[in-house]
């Protein structure tokens, strides 16, 4: 989800929490950096000296990565938030905002 909602624990007590991203977002996110990683070190493990049959393991974990990321970027044209993932006028400005009243608080603690 793009925009954070709410969702009850349940039970007797609700607490709010603030879902910020779908579970299917979050397990391709983490399948992609998985992958990400795994490609890493079957490039640089093999240089440093390390034997293991690495070529099957890299090819194929490339092969995930894509799919991983053709299904995010379906999902994301799918659900229409292609803009929610561009830093725009009002990103760059709350940036600029928060930068220059951390600068501030620092010169201020000297």
């Amino acid at each position: 989800m793009t925009t954070p909602t709410r969702a009850s624990t349940g039970g007797s007590a609700t607490v709010d929490r603030i879902v910020r991203h779908a579970s299917a977002d979050r397990l391709l996110h983490w399948i992609m950096a998985a992958c990400v990683l795994t490609l890493l070190g079957t490039a640089f493990l093999p240089i440093v000296g390390v034997k293991f049959e690495w070529v099957t393991i890299h090819w194929i974990t490339g092969l995930v990565l894509g799919v991983a990321v053709l299904l995010h970027f379906v999902r994301v044209l799918m659900r229409g938030t292609w803009g929610t993932m561009w830093i725009g006028r009002a990103g760059y400005a709350c940036a600029a905002a928060k930068s220059g009243a951390a600068a501030a608080t620092t010169a201020s603690s000297n």
